[in-house]
């Protein structure tokens, strides 16, 4: 296999679809449908593309803003809301290198959301948020929770169109996120890195792949986002950047998605690197809104189509993901536990 090469972000690969309309409560069904279509060839193509909700702008910046005062705490102030204080929520604060990713540790900060609820049962990943307090004042409070609502609605709309434009073979698709879907949000902080090492490659996250069906990224203009496609010679993968676009948000699929349709649509590697940022030494700020299956919801993929279409090889990590089996909740589960390893021991293992 050729090492992989970067290049440069085409349009072809990863479109900007316009879902404003799949918003509105009567959009046109001429454009629903046209929309549905673009939808699933992105899907079909890399499972990376952008689209154009209309999030309200002053929204960003106020997050991006909170955030950023967040971050510039002390690492004892931002730990008053640490991820161990939450228990099975999972909620709250974690400092760089304490999230790992196929078995490394990250060079990211960020904080972990759910839905806001007051809930006292057993169930992991539920439960009320850790807010931060800066000069007594709470902060991201307001912010995160009317985003949440907003990219709630994103993902109930864009999977309602991806489901109807897969046609009969998907109608057990919305019984998966039409009610209770799984909601996580997370903002996380970028550092520079805190050495030189020459021209030595340095991740924010190494290559992964995404657990559930749709992550929803808002991404500032630092760069740095990266996607693992086949070269165009087929001998080998290329990185592809992923730059940002202002009015958009990046979605890619997960591998639950992946999982659902056979392999037709495809949860593509990504990681985050420094590469070239180390001049401006400005952290990356992103937002990913990950929008995924609910708890109970069988890990059982829709009928084959008439063409038999499946993909079973050629993942970067060797996986099959149409061999997922059980529900939803404990694959995620599964997959929590490589990520935070001794805080699903300590949090989630002893209560479910």
């Amino acid at each position: 296999m050729a090492d992989p090469s970067t290049t440069a972000c085409t349009s072809s690969l990863f479109p900007v679809i316009d879902i404003r309309e799949l918003l509105l409560r009567d959009g046109d069904a001429k454009a629903l449908r046209e929309c549905g279509e673009q939808l699933v060839k992105a899907c079909e193509n890399t499972g990376f593309f952008y689209v154009r909700t209309g999030v309200r702008p002053g929204l960003i910046e106020s997050l991006s803003d909170a955030a950023h005062k967040f971050f510039a705490l002390s690492t004892e102030e931002k730990e008053t809301i640490k991820m161990a204080k939450s228990g099975k929520s999972w909620r709250g604060f974690f400092k760089v290198g304490d999230e790992l990713t196929s078995g490394k540790a990250d060079q990211k900060e960020g904080i972990y959301f759910g839905r806001e609820e007051n809930y006292s049962g057993e169930m992991p990943l539920r439960g009320p948020n850790l807010w931060p307090e800066v000069e007594g004042r709470v902060l991201l409070k307001d912010d995160v929770l009317e985003y949440m609502d907003f990219m709630r609605l994103v993902g109930l709309r864009l999977m309602g169109a991806i489901s109807k434009a897969l046609g009969a073979g998907a109608a057990c698709l919305d019984a998966h996120f039409a009610e209770n879907p799984t909601e996580l949000f997370r903002i996380f902080s970028y550092p520079s890195p805190r050495k030189e090492e020459g021209d030595a490659e340095v991740f924010g996250v190494g290559e992964h792949t995404d657990y559930g069906f749709l992550t929803l990224l808002y991404q500032d203009q630092t760069g740095g986002l990266q996607v693992k496609i086949p070269s165009e010679d087929r001998s080998g993968f290329q990185w592809i950047e992923v730059p940002f676009i202002p009015g958009t948000h990046v979605v890619n699929l997960g591998d639950a998605l992946e999982h659902y349709t056979h392999g037709r649509f495809k949860a593509t590697p990504h990681r985050v690197i420094y590469h070239g940022r180390r001049a401006t030494k400005k952290p990356r700020l992103s937002f990913p809104y990950f929008f995924d299956p609910c708890w109970g919801a069988p890990m059982t993929p829709m009928p084959l189509d008439e063409e038999g279409r499946s993909r079973t090889s050629g993942r970067w990590d060797g996986a099959d993901p149409t061999q997922f089996e059980g529900i939803y909740g404990d694959y995620l589960q599964r997959k929590i536990s490589r990520v935070f390893p001794q805080l699903f021991a300590q949090a989630i293992r002893t209560t479910s």
